[in-house]
């Protein structure tokens, strides 16, 4: 599943190579522009000055163009990456939304979103989104360092780990054969059971949603000696299938 997230990230990057190059294509075609504009202004007589890259509106929008994609490349770049290695890769699909305004950046600068005056109204179209998407990434990364319950990729979801706490709150802890008996154990593995499936039905509002349980693996905090642990986990899985089962109830 990993590979697929990664694969996504990779098609990602080669649309914003395409966006940078794209950005040094409208570079040379602003320049162009300028020179041929100027030649014009100096056959009109309009202007007898000698072409100035650094006081031309369309050389400064294609300069910015590229100037401004470097700028912001590294923040991207690790705010993207991060979140798919290390924050669960979620809304990956923003990294298309951000390859589509370095598209689009060039071409609103060229339209007069750059000026010498500054930056105008038209530039704004594509850099808020930018600054959102950038903001938005930030925030995913954020908040993924909250325990988690469950992490969804793709069509499979993951639960994390989950202890018995039952109804009433009071955390059952301790270790099975000094602090807990057997039928204790037992009872927690009943409560553990429910809240997976609590959690799943939380996340997915219907629980028919699922098409299979793929695996369930089970931890025993036992004292030295224990051999029930294949007994205890067992119950886990009975209940979980129990519940299963009568899940429409």
């Amino acid at each position: 599943m990993t590979d697929v997230i990664h694969l996504e990230g990779a098609r990602v990057m080669l649309g914003y190579v395409a966006s940078f190059l794209f950005a040094i294509v409208m570079q040379v075609f602003s320049k162009l522009s300028a020179m041929k504009q100027h030649k014009k202004d100096k056959a009109s007589g309009a202007s007898k000055e000698r072409f100035n890259r650094y006081t031309s509106d369309l050389m400064l929008a294609g300069d910015r163009s590229v100037g401004n994609f470097v700028e912001w490349q590294g923040a991207f770049l690790v705010l993207f990456w991060t979140n798919i290695v290390a924050a669960g890769a979620k809304e990956v699909w923003l990294g298309w939304v951000y390859v589509g305004i370095r598209f689009a950046y060039p071409i609103l600068a060229y339209l007069g979103g750059i000026k010498q005056s500054g930056a105008q109204p038209l530039i704004f179209l594509a850099t808020l989104p930018g600054y959102y998407v950038l903001f938005r990434y930030m925030y995913l990364i954020y908040v993924a360092g909250n325990y988690k319950l469950l992490t969804r990729v793709g069509n499979l979801i993951y639960t994390a780990g989950h202890i018995p706490t039952p109804a009433n709150g009071a955390l059952i802890t301790g270790k099975v054969g000094v602090d807990l008996t057997t039928e204790q154990a037992y009872d927690a593995a009943h409560v553990v059971a429910l809240a997976l499936l609590a959690t799943l039905q939380n996340e997915l509002g219907d629980l028919n949603k699922i098409k299979q349980i793929v695996k369930l693996t089970g931890f025993v905090n036992a004292v030295d000696g224990f051999a029930a642990q294949p007994t205890e986990t067992a119950k886990t899985s009975t209940n979980k299938y129990s519940f299963w089962q009568n899940r429409n109830r």
